[in-house]
């Protein structure tokens, strides 16, 4: 949950928001963002939390990259068909296996 993401990344710095997209029916999407106050905190998530076991499964924390870049480099791929985008540079991205767990709570 998105408290839950606030927990896991608040040792690393302060987290601004915390944002899982959800489907349509309310099903959790298999990602997250959590954007922390800086560059400098958000780098020290990124290196503590990838690959790190949650919930007994390995999540990926990467860099967001915005919407209108992702899709720059997709060659313009069609609206509803990216895999995944970003609100900014400060934001990581918490991918699937955790939000697959929670679901399921």
């Amino acid at each position: 949950s998105e408290d839950d993401l606030r927990s896991l990344f608040s040792p690393f710095g302060t987290v601004l928001e915390v944002n899982v997209p959800r489907k349509p029916d309310g099903k959790m999407r298999g990602f997250a963002f959590v954007q922390l106050k800086n560059v400098l905190e958000a780098a020290k998530a990124l290196r503590g939390m990838n690959m790190r076991e949650i919930k007994g499964r390995p999540v990926a924390v990467d860099w967001a990259v915005a919407k209108d870049k992702y899709r720059a480099t997709q060659g313009g791929q069609p609206e509803g068909e990216e895999q995944s985008g970003g609100d900014g540079e400060k934001e990581e991205e918490e991918e699937e296996e955790e939000e697959e767990e929670e679901e399921k709570e």
